[in-house]
């Protein structure tokens, strides 16, 4: 879901009920001061979940893919290796999958 999608007028509202009160609109001056506001604090609170979320993962991947290293340096048969060998380089391929997902989320964070 992009990230536009992430906070809505709607949404807005619900969290300020003193605008929706006041019937005060999207598009005039103090709804567009309010809601950009309330706006950039909510994508700031969701990127943050969002990078600690990806790093706990990342995390993970990397303790199973040293778990499956272990395993294939103790392993001496051809065919046991080549299976290990796959599990360990699935690793290798969610852990980049992971740092370029953390990557574009400080980025994003950094534009806002």
């Amino acid at each position: 879901m992009a990230l536009q999608q992430q906070f809505t007028w709607k949404d807005f509202l619900k969290a300020n009920p003193e605008f929706k009160a006041k019937q005060i609109k999207r598009t005039s001056e103090e709804g567009k001061k309010a809601f950009e506001a309330a706006y950039k604090k909510h994508i700031k609170d969701y990127l943050k979940t969002r990078l600690t979320a990806q790093e706990s993962t990342l995390k993970k991947i990397t303790e199973g893919r040293d778990a499956w290293v272990k395993k294939l340096k103790a392993t001496k048969k051809p065919t046991k290796v080549r299976i290990l060998q796959t599990k360990v380089g699935g690793r290798d391929a969610a852990i980049h999958r992971t740092k370029k997902a953390i990557e574009r989320t400080k980025s994003a964070q950094k534009h806002f």
